[in-house]
């Protein structure tokens, strides 16, 4: 076995004992003697050679052992491995003991695959070397070790090859244990041919390794690909090295990633190569609060190319300390948001390398650690993100780094100043897609003012006779709003209340109550010179109720009147959008609710202007108001919106005509202007862009009023409307009428 951080060398061989044959099982023997007798052996050989022996589990729980057990064996002990190497289980438990020369394997074949078989080891139990899987000429994929408590151990390999691919094996370390040596998840030895991909090796709790934790290992001809190795909690280990290849190959796409309180002391290394290949394309993650105080980082090591690609992420809630950094093309920065200006991210007592050796330079970006909660910076702040007792080599590649979350964007200018490579902010700003979280408020004031249009077309149907009077309306429509983007909004409102009426000696009073509903849903589309189109989309619900009133006296041929009403209740709004993403993909959306109270109105004149025929004019003044309140998007980003105010003038004229006693068509145009309907936003104090839906709209109506029979004290009113102008659009509405 070989010492350091280059991986120990396996050869083949028994240790200690005397394997049986491979070719024949029991089961098979008897099957055999059955065809024999039934005369159909060469038809039964082929078929049963063809079929894998059944999956074992071979239980270890005591006992002082110096030879090799098997998951794949038909002896209770495990001393064989006779049967298919295929999802078999060994369990290494109690005080169980496995000294040199034995090795424990989950699967072994001289000749063939090995796959899916699994090794565990637990309690106290001691052992000198591990295999999930093993073969001498075949390929070993998806083996598995597992190794917790206080176990303590020599070397582990999930999946251990000779000639062939070493792929998907998986190794868990855990508890206390101790391995003295080294963990592979897999592992070519020797002068085969064959590639080490996708194996994976997890160190958690306080397990300590003494040498090595390598994800994939090429001995032999072949690269190593898309291995990976995660050191977390308060485990410990010398190095941490995603994928190794010698001469045969390269090492590619590999990751380590350093995590929790884990404790590395010599060095940290996404890929390793050897001479006239490359280690490219590798990454190394830093996160939590490990101590690589000793350690040195690398995102490739070896070989001909060990820059191209490679890729640091360090994402640390304060200050790392580390021996050095080299060999990456690009360095990710995570500010924390209790980042001040100053403050050093990445502190190493030797040298930092911003070059790949030559002319080629690293890039370098500047993110935040929380999307949604940027430190507090003021413009000319600076935050030193590498600060290198031993100098830095090099400088950035790019000049600038923008941090964007959902609703701030943060630039900052990049640069070296002595032993320290710093980013300074430039300038802050509201993300142009910002805008669309605003456009969900003024969707649900919308739906609110369509409510009060309601309201107010309902008045004037009231019976206005003494005594006591039931009515409902209902309205449906969909409209475009021209909000600084285009909102669609389509919904359904009711009101439903009880009515009386007075005869007063100057005129006629109608006064009651009235509860309201609505929904609906709505959809944002906004577009940006300089920035991709943003789409949200949502729904809307209020609920409420009111007083209404209205007063008609003769004046003139005709009738003059007074109306009013007010309102007040809760609305909520939910919004979403696909295309409002953070750093870490996830889509920005929101529940907001608020109470919402708004009055209106109105005069007019209903002039008879012909028998049968009158003629409406009137003007009405409609204010509502959605109070103020904050928010948090699904991506943590703290939104405060305004108080929203719709203020809306409306003069009009309806000629109405009654052809019947119980037939009376309608028909109308008005024109209404929005005085504000501004949407007001703020992030971290940021404005974000607002929405308003100010601005001139053309209306047009007809309908008809209905009297089923005179008997019936029943009237319908069925009415369109249609708009254009700040709003598009059309709706309906049914009033129902019952006097009793």
């Amino acid at each position: 076995m070989g010492t350091g951080i280059f991986p120990e060398r396996r050869t083949g061989g028994s240790n200690g004992i005397i394997f049986a044959s491979l070719s024949l099982s029991l089961s098979l023997r008897l099957f055999r003697r059955i065809g024999r007798l039934a005369g159909f052996l060469p038809l039964l050989v082929p078929l049963l050679a063809s079929l894998p022996a059944a999956a074992q589990t071979i239980n270890i729980s005591s006992g002082v052992f110096n030879s090799a057990r098997h998951g794949n064996s038909s002896n209770p002990d495990g001393t064989l491995y006779n049967l298919a190497p295929v999802n078999n289980t060994l369990n290494l438990s109690g005080s169980a003991q496995v000294d040199i020369p034995g090795h424990l394997y989950g699967g072994r074949a001289d000749t063939g695959d090995v796959t899916a078989n699994t090794v565990t080891a637990s309690d106290s139990a001691r052992f000198y070397a591990i295999h999930g899987g093993y073969a001498d000429t075949g390929d070993v994929t998806r083996n598995t070790v597992i190794i917790g408590d206080q176990v303590q151990g020599s070397i582990v390999w999930g999946g251990f090859t000779f000639f062939g691919d070493a792929a998907q094996n998986a190794v868990t370390i855990g508890g206390e244990a101790i391995i003295s040596s080294s963990v592979y998840g897999g592992y070519l030895d020797g002068t085969g041919v064959g590639n080490v991909r996708g194996n994976s090796v997890f160190v958690g709790g306080r397990a300590t390794v003494g040498v090595v934790v390598l994800g994939g290992y090429n001995f032999g001809t072949g690269s190593a690909t898309n291995n990976s190795v995660f050191v977390g909690e308060n485990a410990a280990a010398v190095h941490a090295v995603g994928g190794q290849s010698t001469t045969g190959g390269d090492a590619t796409d590999n990751t380590v990633s350093i995590g929790g309180g884990a404790r590395i002391s010599g060095s940290v290394r996404g890929g390793m190569t050897g001479s006239g290949n490359n280690a490219i394309r590798n990454t190394v993650n830093i996160s939590g609060a490990p101590d690589l105080t000793t350690a040195a980082l690398y995102g490739g090591f070896g070989g001909t190319d060990f820059f191209s690609g490679n890729t640091l992420h360090l994402r640390v809630p304060s200050r790392l300390n580390a021996a050095s950094a080299q060999n990456f093309e690009h360095y990710n920065f995570y500010l924390p948001s209790t980042a001040h200006s100053g403050d050093i991210l990445l502190q190493l007592s030797g040298a930092a390398d911003l070059t790949d050796g030559g002319a080629r330079r690293s890039a370098v970006n500047v993110r935040f650690l929380d999307p949604a909660a940027a430190p507090d910076l003021r413009s000319g702040d600076y935050i030193a993100l590498i600060d290198a007792s031993g100098g830095i080599t090099g400088a950035p590649a790019n000049s600038a780094s923008t941090a964007v979350g959902v609703t701030r964007s943060y630039t900052f200018t990049l640069g070296v100043f002595g032993n320290q490579l710093r980013a300074s902010l430039a300038s802050a700003s509201v993300t142009p897609g910002a805008e669309a979280l605003s456009q969900g408020m003024a969707a649900s004031v919308a739906a609110l003012n369509q409510g009060a249009d309601l309201l107010a077309a309902t008045l004037p149907k009231i019976a206005r006779e003494p005594g006591w009077h039931v009515f409902g309306d209902i309205a449906g429509g969909k409209s475009r709003y021209d909000a600084g983007a285009d909102v669609d909004v389509s919904g359904l409102s009711l009101i439903s209340g009880v009515s009386r009426g007075f005869d007063l000696k100057p005129g006629t009073l109608v006064f009651g109550g009235f509860f309201e509903y609505g929904n609906g849903a709505y959809v944002s589309r906004n577009s940006f010179a300089d920035a991709p189109s943003v789409t949200g989309e949502g729904t809307s619900r209020h609920y409420g109720g009111g007083l209404l009133g209205r007063f008609e006296t003769p004046f003139l041929s005709g009738v003059a009147y007074l109306e009013g009403s007010g309102r007040m209740g809760h609305t909520d709004v939910w919004f979403s959008s696909d295309d409002l993403r953070d750093s870490s993909g996830r889509a920005a959306s929101y529940e907001s609710g608020a109470t919402y109270y708004g009055v209106h109105a109105g005069l007019g004149h209903i002039w008879n202007i012909v028998e049968n025929g009158a003629l409406d004019l009137y003007g009405k003044y409609l204010w509502i108001r959605r109070e103020s309140n904050d928010v948090t998007l699904s991506t943590g980003d703290e939104i405060e919106f305004g108080a929203l105010d719709s203020r809306r003038l409306r003069l009009g004229a309806r000629y109405s005509h009654a052809v019947s006693p119980r037939f009376a068509p309608y028909v109308g145009a008005a024109w209404e202007h929005e005085f504000d309907g501004r949407a007001r936003a703020t992030t971290a104090g940021l404005d974000i862009p607002s929405s308003s839906t100010r601005g001139d709209t053309g209306i047009g109506e007809a309908g008809f009023v209905f009297r089923p029979s005179d008997a019936l004290p029943l009237s319908l009113d069925l009415g369109v409307q249609g708009y254009a102008g700040k709003r598009e659009g059309v709706s309906g509405s049914l009033y129902v009428k019952y006097e009793f």
